[in-house]
């Protein structure tokens, strides 16, 4: 056998590896955010995670493919309480609604929508928006459709805004 470290060792079925030193990470504790459903585009339930103080500068934290709102969870839990701080799961994502049709996924004005309808459920105002990977095309979904005078900032974290484009 050979392990991880380029070590070979010798191994039979009824000898126990040896101890290198290896340890196993702890799983992460699960969230203590509260969260709530709302009602996205199409009527797609979105699980919806608030911390901090409402009515104070508004944050939505948008994650990214393959990811949950887990990923910000340091952003939620440990930020000033001076910052209303939202994030949800994307549609198809986390314990958000994942619809079978291929459609309600190819169409950028539903992600928009989705957005939307956290932004307005929240009554968040000028709220910055923070997009991680795929998070930062709904952002640019949303600013195709909406536009950004009711926005307070955008911040790209590892994104593509274009994609089979020569702009992209």
């Amino acid at each position: 056998m050979v392990g991880c470290d380029g070590a070979v060792a010798a191994s039979t079925a009824s000898e126990p590896p040896r101890d290198r030193g290896y340890s196993i990470a702890p799983a992460p504790e699960r969230s203590t955010v509260p969260s709530q459903k709302i009602v996205g585009a199409g009527g797609v339930m979105l699980s919806v995670y608030e911390a901090g103080t409402p009515g104070a500068r508004p944050i939505v934290f948008i994650h990214g493919f393959s990811q949950t709102f887990m990923h910000w969870d340091a952003q939620l839990s440990g930020l000033s309480d001076s910052f209303h701080r939202i994030a949800y799961d994307l549609r198809g994502h986390g314990a958000s609604d994942k619809p079978l049709d291929a459609d309600r996924y190819t169409n950028s004005s539903l992600w928009a929508d989705d957005l939307a309808a956290v932004i307005q459920t929240y009554n968040l105002q000028r709220p910055v928006l923070v997009g991680w990977s795929y998070g930062g095309y709904v952002i640019a979904d949303y600013v195709r459709k909406f536009g950004d005078a009711g926005l307070g900032g955008l911040v790209f974290v590892g994104v593509a805004t274009k994609n089979g484009t020569s702009d992209a």
